[in-house]
């Protein structure tokens, strides 16, 4: 987010957050907890005891993401920013 931030100011930056943060929480269940760990970095905890589910739902946080991205990027702002990745 610094890079956000820097860009365009902290009320961008927090607003990046707040729309990711609630894309994230559309699509983990009510049992899961969504926790910002630190600047662009969001940890999901999940009661799923296999990889294979863990990384399930991993993949299905993403795949919003990416698809519902460009809609953020409009609402927070209304010109293209290339700052978004994804890591695992």
């Amino acid at each position: 987010m610094k890079k956000t931030n820097d860009l365009y100011g902290h009320d961008m930056g927090d607003s990046a957050i707040k729309e990711i943060a609630s894309i994230i929480l559309k699509v983990i269940s009510k049992e899961d907890i969504a926790i910002r760990y630190g600047g662009d970095e969001f940890v999901i905890i999940t009661n799923y005891s296999s990889k294979d589910l863990s990384t399930k739902i991993t993949d299905e946080v993403f795949s919003f993401l990416n698809t519902h991205i460009p809609q953020v990027i409009i609402k927070i702002r209304n010109d293209s920013l290339n700052f978004f990745g994804f890591y695992v």
